[in-house]
């Protein structure tokens, strides 16, 4: 290699490491306005939820689920992550032993498709399948149950993207799938507890 492509080589080098940068720092400032945008959630009576029915399926950790997605009288709430951080949400790992611990099952509830997660105590949760409006299809083609799950650090919170668990209609239910999607999109919330 000659001392022209090499200066070329490294000037390609340089550039798209400054580009990522630049993507990075563009990510993270739309992050923090739409953070600061969300006044509209703040004003919302979401403590006007319906009472919580917590479920004990048994697990090792002694995590309590909620019965089902977080409703109101209006139906299912869905909100964006930021919104959905001020209640008990599970994280990544409480989904993953709540994954591997419970038996799966696909199953039709009063017209709706629902997951049943049966825990080795015998107690189960529904969970019922959601059409999530504003998720672009093509870019988001993960599944078709899905709610926010708990970063690890709370400076995480300006993140762009943050993690929800979603279920495949077509998965074969062996193991957890976890993603990251849009903060912005409003997902369902699952409830967690301790006995």
């Amino acid at each position: 290699m000659d001392v022209e492509e090499r200066a070329k080589k490294y000037a390609e080098g340089k550039a798209l490491k400054a580009l990522e940068s630049i993507t990075s720092a563009i990510e993270k400032a739309y992050a923090v306005g739409f953070y600061d945008g969300q006044r509209y959630y703040e004003n919302q009576d979401f403590e006007a939820a319906q009472e919580v029915t917590y479920v004990d399926l048994g697990l090792p950790s002694k995590t309590l689920w909620s019965l089902q997605y977080l409703t109101k009288e209006s139906g299912i709430v869905k909100l964006p992550y930021v919104e959905a951080m001020k209640f008990k949400i599970p994280t990544v790992e409480q989904f993953e032993e709540l994954w591997y611990e419970c038996h799966k099952s696909f199953i039709s509830k009063s017209g709706s498709k629902c997951v049943k997660l049966t825990g080795k105590s015998g107690n189960h949760i529904l969970l019922k399948y959601l059409k999530i409006e504003d998720m672009p299809s093509a870019d988001y083609d993960y599944g078709s149950f899905f709610f926010w799950l708990k970063d690890k650090y709370e400076e995480d919170l300006y993140e762009i993207d943050h993690f929800c668990a979603c279920i495949k209609e077509t998965q074969n239910l062996t193991l957890p799938n976890v993603n990251t999607i849009f903060m912005g999109l409003k997902l369902p919330i699952m409830l967690v507890s301790k006995r």
